[in-house]
């Protein structure tokens, strides 16, 4: 799996399901550096993370 960084992960992820993918791990705070994180798989099955810094 790779992360992607976005300014906004819970809007990231709704757009991935808008696109097709499904939400796997919600937006939520990422406790151990900081920040924000999210997977979902996108169309193709491929487990993809997001990360911001809000």
């Amino acid at each position: 799996m790779f992360y992607v960084g976005v300014e906004d992960v819970a809007a990231a992820l709704a757009r991935a399901e808008d696109l097709g993918g499904i939400v796997v791990l919600p937006a939520q705070r990422n406790e151990g550096g900081g920040g924000t994180i999210g997977h979902f798989h996108d169309p193709a099955g491929n487990l993809v993370g997001v990360a911001g810094h809000r």
